[in-house]
Parts: C-alpha cells; sequence; structure tokens
C-alpha cells in the first residue's frame, strides 16, 4: 500500500525540478501484531543515474530526450516496486482436464 506523499507526477519538458531525481517509496506493511492493521514502513530512497552523478549535473530539463530518459526511470522505479497484481485465474472444470492426477 502507498502512503500519502509519494511523488507521482512526471518530469516536464522546460520546468526544472531537480527533486524528480529522487524517489522515496513511502510504503505501508501490514501490522506484525496481526490486528490487519497497516505501519509505516521505512522510506526506500531511489536516485536517477546514482552511479552517473555527472549525468544529473549537466541534465537539461529543455532536452526532451532528458526528460524522457527521467520519466522513463521514475515508472520504473514505481512499477517495479508496486506493479499492479493480477486476479487470481481459476480452472474450469473440462472432460479433457482431471485435476485429481
Amino acid at each position: 500500500m502507498i502512503r500519502e506523499g509519494l511523488d507521482l507526477e512526471t518530469a516536464k519538458v522546460g520546468v526544472e525540478d531537480r527533486s524528480k531525481f529522487e524517489i522515496h517509496i513511502r510504503a505501508e506493511i501490514p501490522d506484525p501484531d496481526g490486528s490487519g492493521n497497516y505501519i509505516p514502513a521505512p522510506d526506500e530512497p531511489f536516485y536517477f543515474k546514482e552511479k552517473e552523478p555527472e549525468f544529473r549535473a549537466t541534465f537539461d530539463f529543455t532536452n526532451p530526450e532528458h526528460i524522457k530518459a527521467l520519466n522513463v526511470w521514475r515508472h520504473q522505479v514505481r512499477y517495479r516496486n508496486f506493479a499492479p497484481t493480477r486476479k487470481e485465474r481459476s480452472f474450469v472444470s473440462s472432460p479433457f482436464f482431471d485435476s485429481t492426477t
């Protein structure tokens, strides 16, 4: 479950916002006491081009290719941490499929 405060907005061409270089995943986890409630999980930070700080230093917010790379990374971080879950599949009984074997 995602806690409030997670920046889900994309970067925009021509709008300099260096906070887009970081994503702090603020999630909630089930309370270990078994109450069914959720408690805040520790924040998990992610940094754009963490191993290439010179790229961040020369990042051009007017360059559509730079903005695209940043938005792809932001989407990837969100998807890897909060991918949609599919519905459970159920199998229909069939004379060609015997589930007991």
